[in-house]
């Protein structure tokens, strides 16, 4: 199925997350201010991320309040074609996406701001090896290694996590994740949330 994926992040690698009490479908705790797509669009929000396909939209914001939504709607193949047909390199890219995707119901929006972790809990993760973390299901997707350090861009429940681990392997190794299992972890960060958890089938977990 042809997919579309568009991220806006303003600050680079860095996404804040205020917590907030979740709202159910259908928009309760403010998302019900967000009746179609143009309504997102035209809060200007930040950490704005959104994929389609000819079926199904999704996206994720954060107001200007701090409150993390994640919306739903439904697309047509039709509609699909449309954003297909307009080029990135035209200057009004976006705005001519906007303008297609806008008038669309939003059917489903989530408050999904309790589902970012504070600043000390991801900080209670260092100490702990990268075998520890598999264990508890971060899923460790790529690596890079400068200087005594091994970056490893990682997911765990729909967040995007940076970790750091002490120690040096060379680069493209396959079996990297068994080569730094036993690595401890020196640094971690948050920065927003995973590409996953824009697609179709998405279930809101308990707070």
């Amino acid at each position: 199925m042809k997919k579309k994926t568009i991220t806006v992040i303003l600050l680079a690698f860095i996404m804040t997350f205020a917590l907030a009490a979740c709202g159910g479908g259908g928009g309760s705790g403010g998302g019900g201010d967000y009746k179609t797509l143009a309504d997102i669009y035209a809060a200007e929000p930040s950490d704005f991320m959104e994929s389609y396909d000819t079926e199904y939209y999704a996206c994720t914001f954060t107001t200007q309040d701090g409150v993390t939504y994640r919306a739903e709607a439904a697309t047509t193949e039709d509609i699909y074609n449309q954003c297909d047909a307009i080029p990135f390199e035209d200057e009004d890219h976006d705005a001519k996406i906007k303008e297609i995707l806008g008038p669309l119901e939003v059917t489903r929006i989530d408050d999904i701001s309790f589902m970012m972790p504070s600043d000390e809990e991801t900080q209670a993760l260092i100490g702990k090896t990268a075998g520890e973390l598999q264990d508890e299901g971060f899923d460790l997707q790529y690596y890079t290694s400068y200087e005594g350090d091994i970056t490893v861009s990682a997911c765990k429940d729909y967040v995007a996590y940076t970790l750091t681990f002490s120690g040096d392997i060379e680069e493209d190794q396959e079996n990297w994740r068994d080569l730094i299992k036993d690595m401890e972890l020196t640094d971690a960060g948050t920065f927003g949330f995973d590409f996953s958890i824009l697609e179709e089938g998405f279930e809101l977990p308990a707070e």
